[in-house]
Formats: structure tokens, sequence, C-alpha cells
């Protein structure tokens, strides 16, 4: 499935829900009923059944709650690499083999053409994968850590209904009292696990997490909206494969941006296009300022 196979529910869907999914015991009801008072004739049961399809028919690349492994204790950093094309299949598939590894790309640049993300429970391991990659591979790597967030974007509307994507119910629900732990405990832990690849799409999925982490429903509903209140998890909703929805192009720019400017209303407001602006850390002899994605 594509853009041009989805009719105007499913865009609908895709628009109102890329973040603002309710968490409640039985989120499809209240969803539904937001999308009926928008003009979108569905039901709980038709909304569960397309949420369920765009996520088979790999429209959507999950269906659940967008971690900020940041504000859970853990880390995630961007590392950069340069490897003779000689040697870059068998280098990435090494570097894809660590646990670590998400989202490795080879990119357009004069000298560093592999990029990746590592992800690690804490900051001192980042090092760590670093220098077991290095001794693998033999090759040097750039670690760019973040050093402050500017803004954060990542929806992708579709053409049809809801094309704002301005529907928003993560009010909705239980009001926990947020806590000051910057760690996470052994029964919070598991249920980032248990979710962070996704949700089940069930007329209960919130109920099926704590079915399969033996908690009660209740705690999980009540702990994913304080998480989603500090910060911990960033939306919950659908998360969509933006190559199915037609967006063909995902380039990155680096900039060497003078301090001063760092900062600057370009990189607060973002342009038409433009997510996720960073400041990273400046690479050693390659000075690499401002990060950001465009697609």
């Amino acid at each position: 499935m594509d853009n041009a196979d989805l009719d105007d529910r499913d865009r609908a869907v895709l628009n109102a829900f890329q973040g603002g999914f309710p968490v409640v015991h039985r989120p499809f009801e209240p969803a539904a009923h937001a999308l009926r008072s928008r003009g979108v004739d569905v039901d709980p049961a038709g909304l569960l059944d397309r949420v369920r399809r765009l996520d088979e028919a790999d429209v959507l690349t999950r269906f659940g709650a967008l971690i900020n492994a940041e504000e859970i204790g853990g880390n995630a950093s961007l590392v950069a690499m340069h490897v003779p094309e000689s040697e870059f299949d068998e280098v990435a598939e090494t570097v894809n083999g660590y646990r670590e590894v998400a989202h490795n790309y080879e990119r357009e640049h004069p000298h560093l053409n592999m990029w990746f993300v590592v992800s690690v429970a804490d900051d001192e391991s980042v090092e760590d994968v670093l220098a077991d990659i290095e001794a693998e591979t033999g090759h040097e790597t750039y670690n760019l850590p973040k050093q402050r967030e500017f803004r954060v974007e990542a929806k992708f509307l579709v053409d049809g209904p809801i094309s704002d994507g301005d529907v928003d119910l993560s009010h909705l629900g239980p009001t926990p009292d947020p806590t000051d732990r910057e760690t996470l405990t052994p029964a919070e832990r598991d249920l980032v696990l248990e979710v962070q690849d996704g949700l089940p799409v069930v007329e209960t999925p919130y109920q099926a997490v704590a079915e399969a982490i033996d908690q009660e429903t209740d705690w999980v509903v009540e702990t994913l909206r304080r998480f989603n209140e500090e910060g911990k998890v960033r939306r919950v909703g659908v998360i969509p494969n933006h190559y199915s929805l037609g967006y063909t192009e995902n380039g990155m720019t680096v900039w060497d941006v003078p301090d001063d400017l760092v900062g600057g209303s370009r990189a607060r407001r973002g342009e038409p296009g433009l997510r996720h602006p960073l400041l990273r850390a400046a690479a050693p002899r390659r000075r690499l300022g401002v990060r950001t994605s465009s697609r």
C-alpha cells in the first residue's frame, strides 16, 4: 500500500493521530468520537481496523509511544565514520551487528560517509560501544552527541481530512503527579521495553501491555500518562513510514555556525520540510555544528 491507495478515512487517521492518541482503557472510543466530530465517519471498531490494516501494510512503522531515551536515563548519540568504498558493505554489516546501533545510513559527504545512531542505557556506554566498533572495523568513529535541542517535529501529513494534524487527546485519562526521579524503577523499565517497539493493535492495547508485564492496567495507563507529562514519552500515536506516504527524500545537513548565531530564529522556528534542528559537539578536525534532517 502507498499514498495513492489511501482513502479519505485512512488519511484522516494518519493526520489526526501522529501524536495525541489517548492513553485510556479503551482509547479507540474517544479517538473515533474525535474523528466523527471533525466530519470523518468512523466508529471505534472501524478505526481499530484501519490502524491495524495500515500497520500490516507497512504504512506505519509502528503504532504506540515514541520514547525519549535521554529522559529515561539513557543516551542516543549520532556517530559518523569514514569507510573506503571497497570496505563499506563489510563495515556496515559489522556496525549493524551491534544491538545498540540504529538508523545506519550511507550519506554524501566529502569525508564522512557512514552515519548511525548509538542508543544506550547510560552515557558512559557510548564510548565503550564506539571503542569496540573501532577495534573491530579498524576505522575511527566521530561521536557527535546532542548538546541542545531546538525543535522536534516529526509529523508527515498527507492531503486529505484534518490536514493540520491538530487532534490532541493526550489530556484524557488520569492526571498523575510527576516525580523527580532521574532513573526508572524495574517495573517502569519493563514497561518501556514492552512498548518501545509499538503497542498491540487491539481494542484494549494498554491492558495487553499490562498482561505482558504482569501489572495492573490502571498502573500502565497512569505511568504512560505520567511519562508523557514528564517528557519521557514524546508522543503516542501512529508513526508513519514516510516513504510509503510519498516522501522520497531524506537528507541531513550540517552547518558550522558561529557560536553567537546558534539558536537563531530559523533553528527554533524551522522551515518547511525541516525536522530536528540540533546543536551537536564538533568532530575533531572537521567541525560539525548544527545538524538537521529534512524530508
